[in-house]
């Protein structure tokens, strides 16, 4: 359960830096 919270909010937070970067 941690770990899929864990790599849904590290996938979420990819997402908001690679939009921020564009």
């Amino acid at each position: 359960m941690m770990k899929i919270i864990h790599l849904v909010y590290s996938k979420m937070t990819a997402i908001r830096h690679y939009i921020f970067w564009i």
